[in-house]
Parts: C-alpha cells; sequence; structure tokens
C-alpha cells in the first residue's frame, strides 16, 4: 500500500469537537479507527491534497514546517481521539497494578508511563495513567488500542474487585501543547505557576485557561517542553 495511505469510503464516523476550527485553519485529514485526524496544516485555498507516491510529496514543506514549530517555537496538536477511560473505585490502584509493568503506586497528581502485557511478556498497550485522586485513575492509549484496553480493563479485575470502567473519550476533548515556547504560550492563558519546582514532569494538576477548567499533565513525546491539557467537552 502507499505511505499514509487513508481509507476514501466510511469517513467521518468520529470527530473532534474542534473538527470546524481545524478545517478552517486549513486542515487535511486521515482516519484512525474511525476518527478524523488532522495530519498536516495547508493554507485553506490552497489546492494541495494527499497524493499517494513513494517520492517526496507535495505537502512536504507543510509537514517539515509543523516539524520545525515543535523543535524551535511551539505547536497545538489536537489528540482527542486518544481513548480515555476512568477507572474509579478502592481496587483501581491494585487492578492496575496487575496489567502494568511500571509501578502506578504513586501520590496523587504524579503520572506513570507504562505498558501493559500478556502472560507471556509481550506489549499489548503503551498507556499513561494520571492518579487524579486516591481512588481515580486516567487511562489514556492510542485510538487503535481502544477495544483491547478496555477489555483489558474489565476482564483483568479478579471477582469482587471493587473497581469501576468509565469510557470518558466523547467527554473529554486533549489538546497538547509541545515546543521550547509552551510553557510561555499556556502561561499567557492561565495563572497557575508552570515552573519546574511548581509543575514538574510527569505530574498533573487542574488548572483554569481563561473560562476553561483542564486537567493540565506535564508530558511531552517529541523531546521538548509540553503539556497534555484535557478539557470537558460539554
Amino acid at each position: 500500500s502507499w505511505p499514509y495511505s487513508s481509507p476514501t469510503t466510511a469517513r467521518g464516523v468520529r470527530r473532534s469537537v474542534l473538527h470546524d476550527r481545524l478545517v478552517a485553519a486549513g486542515a487535511r485529514f486521515v482516519e484512525s479507527s474511525g476518527w478524523e485526524n488532522t495530519s498536516w496544516f495547508a493554507p485553506p485555498d490552497a489546492a494541495i491534497e494527499f497524493r499517494y507516491t513513494y517520492d517526496r510529496p507535495d505537502w512536504f514543506e507543510y509537514h517539515a514546517a509543523e516539524h520545525r514549530s515543535v523543535r524551535e517555537d511551539v505547536a497545538l496538536f489536537d489528540m482527542s481521539a486518544m481513548s480515555k477511560f476512568l477507572v474509579q473505585g478502592p481496587d483501581a490502584e491494585s487492578v492496575l497494578n496487575r496489567l502494568s509493568g511500571n509501578d502506578i503506586a504513586v501520590a496523587v497528581g504524579r503520572c506513570v508511563y507504562t505498558q501493559w502485557m500478556n502472560d507471556r511478556g509481550g506489549v499489548m498497550a503503551d498507556v499513561t495513567i494520571t492518579r487524579l485522586a486516591d481512588d481515580r485513575l486516567q487511562v489514556v492509549v492510542a485510538e487503535a488500542f481502544h477495544r483491547r484496553v478496555e477489555s483489558m480493563l474489565r476482564r483483568g479485575a479478579p471477582p469482587g474487585a471493587r473497581i469501576f470502567v468509565t469510557d470518558v473519550t466523547s467527554g473529554s476533548a486533549l489538546l497538547s501543547v509541545q515546543g521550547p515556547r509552551a510553557r510561555a504560550l499556556l502561561s499567557e492563558l492561565t495563572t497557575a505557576d508552570l515552573s519546574n519546582d511548581a509543575f514538574p514532569y510527569l505530574t498533573a494538576q487542574e488548572i483554569d485557561l481563561h473560562h476553561a477548567r483542564a486537567v493540565a499533565v506535564r508530558m511531552s513525546f517529541v523531546g521538548e517542553l509540553g503539556w497534555e491539557l484535557f478539557v470537558p467537552t460539554g
């Protein structure tokens, strides 16, 4: 198949609450597990679309400019398609520790990056787990692993375990602010202290962003400063 090929049928099944704004900004989309995910941006009036080729595509420069923004400035990613689950109850920690390769018995406000394995040690999922309260944890995973992770959560609990699993994917937008200027940009929107001492890596806090309330997790997969912002869609 072609690099970056995407289906042309059954599109638009699931969309971010920001979809219309992304379209207006010139987003070009690919399909991922039923979601319309932004791949790259071009000027809204540019007559450039996906052209499948094994050579450099004509949208390469737009893609490269976005990479430079992340490395040198700041960029905003709509990651709302990521699957999100709330795991609640007195046994939430113990059940998640059974599934996780890393120790998730951490303090409230800490985030753990970990893998989930099968009985033979094979990796089944790559997740982040954020402790929001003593008995409430948030699990986030790529949308392609949604059903697998949900099944592991529900089947991984031993009989009588006191946990409750809620799929909150559609109820929470996920915006990722990444790049060397991520702190400077967010500081224009909040009075929260985003310094290294007040907001260390892999920690989470509930902060105000103008008129919105968000759970902010300091996390980055791009090798630069960054935060993930979970904002209710309602």
